[in-house]
């Protein structure tokens, strides 16, 4: 099977299916090295993860990917912001999800009280992706932890104090996604 119609048949986007198809030389290995959609790379893990025997703790590696991208870019952004008690919430938001995804369930998760609702995006898809592991009454736990990424890159992306293009900035993070969880292709 091409590696195209592998990516079909897990339900990737057009866009992703169309890249794979331009390159049909290129095996599994080279696609996702040269990779730079994060958003991709986090959807192609999540439904490996649904190919693994125990698919908790490969989904699980990859949330704990995800939070650790979100602490690392996002939360700065928000420091330097007017919305410097979005990067509070934020952190004690990542610091249940750390501490839920280590205990190993997710189903019960619940954060502190606020006034308001403070959680970025980021963190809101995540939470309904690591929730939603094995549960079909969402929508889908890749396309939520997909977003989560989108919304990390459009949080840093609109920071003022950023200087990198989003083809840059998407570089970083797949090339941090690849360096931080190991997939078997």
């Amino acid at each position: 099977m091409k590696v195209w119609e592998q990516l079909e048949r897990i339900g990737v986007c057009a866009l992703a299916v169309e890249w794979a198809k331009a390159n049909p030389e290129k095996t599994a290995r080279e696609l996702w090295e040269q990779c730079e959609w994060p958003e991709w790379l986090i959807w192609v893990l999540i439904k490996k993860s649904e190919e693994e025997e125990e698919q908790w703790p490969f989904a699980s590696a990859v949330f704990l990917v995800i939070c650790d991208i979100i602490e690392r870019y996002t939360l700065q952004c928000f420091i330097e912001s007017k919305y410097k008690i979005e990067a509070v919430t934020t952190k004690e938001a990542l610091e249940v999800i750390r501490t839920s995804i280590h205990r190993g369930s997710c189903e019960d998760i619940s954060f502190p009280s606020f006034p308001y609702p403070l959680y970025a995006l980021e963190v809101i898809d995540l939470v309904w992706a690591v929730t939603g592991v094995g549960n079909k009454n969402y929508y889908t736990v890749e396309a939520d932890a997909s977003r989560s990424i989108i919304h990390v890159r459009n949080t840093i992306l609109a920071s003022p104090s950023n200087s990198k293009s989003k083809e840059d900035l998407s570089k970083e993070l797949c090339d941090y996604i690849r360096s931080n969880v190991s997939v078997p292709l």
